[in-house]
């Protein structure tokens, strides 16, 4: 163990919360691509992370994906890729997402809570299929 860094922050705030979660959709070479987005993300600095996990409506864990959020400035699309591969059009499954804020300021700032199970407002919207024609 090196003691180069010495671990302050065991009273660090929190980082907030992201919120605002929903859906975006873009068509890019003819491909849809699915992003999970929040709108507070300009209150975070380069160095820190998301993990966005994605469930289905029965509640099974689908996915997740992990960025910085220089990955996703630098990207411009605002949020993280959700891969189409993943979300199955045309059936009777919807999905929503969680976003989890992970910190790299450990002295300054400790990572945004996740409960488990989350409560309701910690889930984006649905992304249901059925109720979007042609999606």
């Amino acid at each position: 163990v090196s003691d180069a860094f010495e671990y302050t922050g065991m009273d660090a705030p929190r980082l907030p919360s992201p919120t605002g979660l929903t859906w975006a959709l873009y068509e890019i070479d003819n491909t849809r691509k699915y992003y999970a987005i929040w709108d507070n993300i300009e209150e975070y600095e380069d160095g820190d992370w998301f993990n966005v996990t994605v469930y289905d409506n029965t509640g099974a864990y689908v996915m997740n994906n992990t960025w910085s959020k220089s990955q996703i400035v630098q990207k411009s699309l605002g949020g993280i890729s959700v891969p189409a591969e993943f979300l199955i059009a045309g059936s009777d499954k919807a999905y929503r997402f969680t976003v989890q804020a992970i910190s790299s300021r450990p002295n300054e700032y400790s990572s945004s809570p996740m409960p488990d199970p989350a409560p309701e407002e910690y889930y984006s919207p649905w992304l249901d299929f059925d109720s979007q024609s042609g999606q």
